[in-house]
């Protein structure tokens, strides 16, 4: 015969005399605990009682909590119960469960005004609501006035060097860093040109702005701001070229019009918040691919959103994944930020569209009608009269482009076409064969698209059912 310790038959059999003794229980060979089958016959016989007779054997220590029986069964008080009685014996009565409520409410109701009491006649403090408080509307909607997402102001101080953070480019054997990498437009991929010129072969979407300020260690602290009011359309903290990258979705002219936030070291921000101008949406830093510490910078885009069906064309195109959905780079088209932000010191009353009127246009591509192009859906200011056409009386429509790619007018062509065709090049690319992102080829004396030109124009054309393919 084996022992074990019971915590359950200990805590029965403690008394006044003696709190801490602990005792073994037997098990017999079937394994049953010996007091616990007495345990089971008592219970068995209060199963056969009446429910009145079985709670007139509660005693007064199994009421309040006590230990109630001692473990071999029977009716005798258990400790608590005793301790009770003494109690009572004395003279002392316990008090009545309302009693005690009513003193616990009193003593609560003290507390309280003396708290009130001891407190400064101050009103509690503002709740900070930057982010998700809209704020008024202001006075004209088509008026831009927008801020720089960080403390950097060197753009506005003639200092272009300290405002973009450089690129490390090799030229002519020789490594070295220029910040006019940090600029928007072709200023990437450099090869020589004619008469000892350079030209550049890649764009960048956006600019990149140097941090202002770094601790000790050397890492970038800016806080990176909203440059505008707006709702928050996308943060990305996954694995991108970008890093972690917040979207703003803002509402200029009746269009929603988006700006972009890049390797940034954390995001303070969630989809769907509603954000002031300068709100905090992160910490600029050096996420994202190729980025070191040295060369942290926030990469600031405004953009065109180019299609809504842009999964339907995605899924024809690349096939894999679309991790980032709308927001996919090849969806967004961006216009150059620090124009924007120096013509408005020019003119204060700008607007967008007026902005993107004053682009340079390079190429002019024609796409098949017949079908609605979501692009002036949601841009009517691009070309009212095209956005006011039927789409199915539309033979062709025509979008004309900054050699960047971005889109600056759009209009109905009378000539039907069955695919993305060129209708014309500026006099620069025709005489150079400047660059156009790799979306436009030459043959002879005209020009085509290239096979990455025609994907990227069949975005333009994908609609909710079709996808073009050229």
């Amino acid at each position: 015969m084996s022992t074990m310790w019971s915590s359950s038959e200990a805590s029965s059999s403690l008394d006044d005399s003696n709190r801490s003794a602990w005792r073994p229980s037997t098990v017999g060979k079937g394994g049953m605990n010996t007091a616990n089958s007495a345990v089971t016959s008592d219970r068995s016989a209060t199963s056969s009682e009446t429910r009145e007779t079985a709670r007139a054997r509660v005693t007064d220590g199994e009421r309040w909590g006590g230990g109630g029986r001692p473990a071999g069964g029977g009716d005798s008080p258990g400790p608590h119960a005793q301790a009770e009685r003494r109690l009572r014996a004395t003279g002392f009565e316990r008090p009545s469960l309302s009693d005690r409520m009513s003193s616990r409410l009193l003593v609560v109701a003290l507390l309280v005004l003396a708290a009130c009491e001891a407190a400064p006649d101050t009103p509690p403090p503002a709740t900070t609501t930057a982010v998700r408080s809209p704020g008024p509307e202001p006075a004209d909607p088509d008026r831009l006035s927008l801020i720089l997402p960080t403390a950097n102001r060197a753009l506005f101080e003639d200092a272009p060097e300290r405002f973009y953070q450089g690129l490390n480019v090799t030229i002519d054997s020789m490594r070295e860093e220029k910040w006019e990498g940090g600029q928007y437009g072709f200023v990437r991929d450099p090869v020589p040109a004619a008469f000892g010129r350079r030209t550049f072969r890649r764009v960048h979407e956006g600019i990149d702005i140097a941090p202002a300020e770094r601790d000790s260690l050397g890492e970038p602290v800016d806080s990176v701001m909203a440059i505008d009011r707006g709702v928050v359309a996308y943060v990305n903290t996954g694995a991108s070229a970008y890093g972690n990258y917040v979207v703003v979705e803002h509402d200029w002219s009746d269009s929603p019009v988006y700006s972009l936030y890049a390797h940034l070291a954390d995001t303070a921000v969630v989809e769907g918040d509603t954000v002031v101008q300068g709100a905090r949406l992160g910490t600029l830093g050096y996420t994202g691919r190729g980025i070191s510490r040295d060369r942290a910078h926030v990469h600031l885009e405004i953009a065109f959103l180019i299609n809504r069906h842009e999964g339907v064309w995605f899924e024809e195109y690349i096939g894999s994944e679309d991790a980032h959905g709308l927001f996919f780079g090849a969806n967004l088209a961006g216009v150059p930020p620090a124009g924007l932000f120096l013509a408005l010191r020019e003119n204060p009353d700008l607007t967008f569209p007026e902005y993107v009127a004053s682009l340079a246009e390079s190429y002019v591509i024609d796409l098949p009608g017949g079908q609605p192009l979501d692009l002036i859906e949601r841009y009517p200011w691009l070309g009212p009269e095209a956005a006011a056409a039927d789409p199915a009386s539309v033979p062709a429509w025509r979008i004309e482009f900054t050699q960047e790619g971005a889109p600056m007018r759009v209009e109905v062509a009378r000539t039907p076409v069955e695919r993305a065709t060129v209708d014309g090049v500026s006099l620069r690319i025709w005489l150079t064969s400047a660059s156009t992102n790799r979306v436009l080829q030459r043959r002879g004396i005209s020009f085509e698209p290239t096979r990455r030109g025609y994907q990227t124009f069949a975005l333009y054309s994908t609609t909710v059912d079709q996808v073009p393919r050229w």
